[in-house]
């Protein structure tokens, strides 16, 4: 489900610089019981002609149940494609459905060194969340945690007692 974006950005007249990018995929969505949360991620893709420069990629959204890890990232030249996380967060919102949109704004990291008219262009992607009722925790759920807690302690345990038995046999050899 790739979208290929086309910009064409005018930095100065009569200059015109053109590039390819593109965001995958095109919408989001997620189905997130209320006090939960879940992630996901989003990739910016750019051609090979628009890849010979450095860029930076910033990152924002204009709903709060979307967040995302970082606000800009940095493409080096010859890097074509970078992987975004973003969280679905529904931990203060009630069941229903909400929309919203993670916008991603590419810059060329040269246009930032110099001084005069910028022209910036986004993309974005559809965001769409639907909260459910809160999920009970069953008897099931509390019994793998205190599983995986006690494997994890009787890992530990083990590897120390390991570490033990090592000193000591090499405190007679």
């Amino acid at each position: 489900m790739f979208r290929i974006i086309g910009i064409i950005a005018l930095l100065a007249l009569p200059a015109t610089l053109s590039a390819a990018v593109g965001i995958s995929p095109s919408g989001i969505e997620a189905t997130v019981p209320s006090g939960a949360q879940q992630d996901g991620s989003v990739i910016f893709m750019r051609d090979d002609e628009d890849a010979k420069t450095a860029m930076y990629v910033t990152v924002f959204s204009d709903s709060a149940f979307l967040l995302t890890e970082g606000v800009e990232y940095f493409m080096d030249a010859g890097v074509k494609r970078i992987t975004i996380p973003y969280r679905f967060d529904a931990t203060e919102y009630v069941p229903g459905s909400y929309t919203g949109i993670l916008y991603l704004r590419p810059e060329r990291a040269s246009s930032r060194a110099v001084n005069g008219v910028q022209v910036q262009v986004q993309g974005g992607v559809r965001a769409a969340m639907t909260v459910t009722a809160p999920v009970a925790a069953t008897w099931k759920d509390g019994a793998r945690e205190n599983i995986r807690d006690h494997f994890a302690l009787y890992q530990e345990t083990a590897g120390y007692l390991m570490g033990r038995a090592k000193a000591y046999v090499a405190g007679i050899f």
